[in-house]
């Protein structure tokens, strides 16, 4: 997974791990109590990533409540869900920046 094309979101019912596959295309990964529970590959609305996983998350689970994750929360999430992760940054951000969701997964017990 490309860290640059991940992005988390909670609700009031569900957490989705999203994943950029293509310009026009996102895979859509559902959980629930730390559960898969559904998977669903969707074209990218004009409006964003942001927009198109809320439409489908209020049209197929009625949620009333929507956010992101910031960075680290994303980890968490990342590896409280998976047995094994690996994160690839393809660019270089800021200097040395590119370490820090290593050491703060390292870091975790």
């Amino acid at each position: 997974m490309l860290l640059d094309g991940v992005e988390v979101y909670f609700s009031d019912v569900v957490e989705v791990l999203t994943e950029l596959s293509d310009e026009d295309r996102i895979t859509l990964f559902i959980f629930q109590d730390n559960q898969l529970v559904d998977m669903e590959d969707l074209k990218l609305e004009k409006e964003g990533i942001d927009k198109t996983v809320y439409d489908y998350l209020k049209k197929r689970y009625k949620i009333t409540e929507f956010n992101r994750f910031p960075i680290f929360d994303k980890l968490d999430v990342l590896m409280r869900n998976a047995k094994v992760i690996f994160l690839l940054r393809d660019k270089e951000e800021t200097r040395g920046g590119e370490y820090l969701p290593r050491a703060y997964a390292c870091a975790l017990p």
